[in-house]
């Protein structure tokens, strides 16, 4: 009896050992999707223009995270743009670095390259213009290496940027017009509504207000039924074309239709969200709960086995017990 107990004891071990493992494998998994949705929930408060709250989400997200080096590092990233949209770039460059360090650990290129745009942008706010292009060239250098014409095309604008605010606006425009040109190549309707929007705000400095709104009208015509986020960075921009030029009554029509455009935008992104919420908790449950029926399945079988060597212990025991009873009445015959 004393190896069928041993067997017994053993499979039961096994199967605890794994119930243990798909419980913690289980556990990781959910706290870096909590992480991931977190630091999603962030990103749209952070669009809708809700600063406080969206760091609230993406400083939860950055502990979850833990030393998930590239998860961490792509948070750090929203948490310095953050940053960077309310003013406080010294805290922006901050993050922005080491969002870098947690790339450059897992060797994550497009993540290095990525975080080497938002130092360009941050030293450009400082007023450090060849530190910025310093940054947006390296990264672009990346970009052709990996061959991501995104990102290319990304490093491109953004050292155009950088040439408009030197007050260069011939090298900003020959880098648009790269742009330009690239995008419309590979049809990119999304790209070319960017490099119009740009292009507009480019002549709007330089005062060729003509030019400007020639630009961000056909940014306008091809966002319609592409989203409203455009839409409305578009009409704000508008508006303020038309009060630098003078004409107050349609600066103050585009300021309404950005604020319309932003509200509803804002509107069908909670609503995204909560749908979207809804469904990946269906999916966990349903999930879990296959997790669960299969540990019942294996627990039911180590029950079934244990109650096959018990059956098989009484049947040995009714044997020994007969045996000896036979043995007895055969001494006791002679």
């Amino acid at each position: 009896m004393g190896p069928v107990i041993q067997k017994i004891f053993l499979f039961r071990k096994e199967r605890f050992f794994y119930i243990f493992f798909v419980f913690l494998l289980y556990t990781c998994q959910g706290v870096a999707q909590d992480a991931e949705r977190m630091r999603e929930m962030g990103v749209i408060r952070y669009t809708q223009g809700e600063y406080a709250g969206a760091l609230e989400m993406l400083f939860t997200a950055a502990r979850l995270a833990g030393d998930n080096d590239s998860l961490s590092g792509s948070i750090e990233l929203v948490i310095g743009s953050t940053y960077f949209k309310t003013g406080e770039y010294s805290l922006a460059e901050k993050y922005y670095k080491q969002a870098l360090k947690n790339f450059e650990k897992v060797d994550f290129q497009i993540g290095i390259a990525k975080a080497y745009v938002c130092l360009g942008s941050a030293h450009r706010k400082k007023g450090r213009y060849e530190k910025a292009l310093t940054f947006h060239l390296k990264a672009m250098k990346m970009a052709i290496a990996l061959q991501d014409s995104s990102l290319y095309h990304s490093c491109l604008l953004n050292s155009g940027i950088v040439y408009r605010e030197m007050g260069d606006f011939d090298q900003a425009l020959k880098n648009y017009n790269e742009v330009l040109q690239l995008k419309q190549v590979s049809k990119d309707t999304h790209g070319l509504i960017k490099v119009y929007n740009s292009l507009g705000f480019l002549f709007q400095e330089w005062q060729r207000y003509d030019r400007a709104l020639e630009q961000y009208d056909r940014a306008l015509f091809l966002s319609q039924g592409k989203g409203l986020h455009m839409i409305s960075v578009i009409h704000e921009n508008k508006a303020q074309l038309f009060r630098q030029m003078g004409d107050f009554e349609k600066a103050i029509k585009h300021k309404e239709l950005h604020i319309q455009a932003r509200d509803s935008l804002i509107d069908w992104e909670r609503y995204e969200l909560v749908s979207r919420l809804n469904q990946e908790f269906e999916t966990e449950r349903e999930s879990l709960e296959a997790e669960i029926n299969e540990m019942e399945t294996s627990l039911q079988a180590a029950n079934g086995a244990k109650n096959v060597f018990q059956w098989l212990g009484g049947g040995l025991l009714l044997l020994s017990l007969l045996l000896g009873w036979r043995l007895s009445k055969l001494t006791g015959s002679k």
